[in-house]
């Protein structure tokens, strides 16, 4: 049964890798069904316990996957949303897409962060309005799908 649902994830997952080579594929599939089955993924190391019920490949393999890799990631959020329009049903195709920007502060504790800075936050309530953090950009793409007889929307994460 654990080769059937392996097997159904990496034809689901197959398009994202298709510029890759069958290595690096491989390792990123086994990297993201790993993602999807810890609730917190930290590292590499952290998911090692997963990786290795997976597959007999050396944590190195994963890094240097992830170091090296030659995917083509702009492709990633078009095999998204192109997978994510495929599940809006014809009779929903009039029913709006919505599109959300979110800027949310994470507060860094430690001085050597790439792009971490004294940010301003008005939400802050530590006795000043600044905060040693990064500022992380997301866009959302909701998209309607019936769910009970009822409209609801799905949101995909897009870059």
């Amino acid at each position: 049964m654990k080769n059937s649902i392996l097997d159904r994830l990496n034809t689901y997952f197959r398009e994202y890798f298709s510029d890759a080579t069958k290595p690096t594929a491989r390792n990123l599939f086994l990297l993201v069904v790993t993602i999807l089955t810890l609730d917190t993924f930290r590292s590499v190391r952290f998911a090692g316990h997963v990786l290795s019920k997976l597959a007999d490949t050396s944590l190195n393999a994963y890094y240097y996957t992830l170091r090296t890799d030659n995917c083509d990631h702009s492709r990633w959020s078009d095999t998204t949303v192109s997978k994510a329009m495929g599940v809006v049903p014809d009779s929903l195709e009039a029913q709006p897409l919505l599109l959300s920007i979110d800027d949310t502060m994470v507060e860094k504790f430690g001085k050597k962060f790439e792009l971490c800075s004294k940010l301003f936050d008005h939400a802050t309530h530590n006795g000043s309005n600044y905060l040693n953090s990064h500022c992380m950009v997301s866009i959302l793409l909701s998209f309607p799908v019936l769910k009970d007889s009822r409209i609801q929307y799905l949101s995909v994460p897009l870059e």
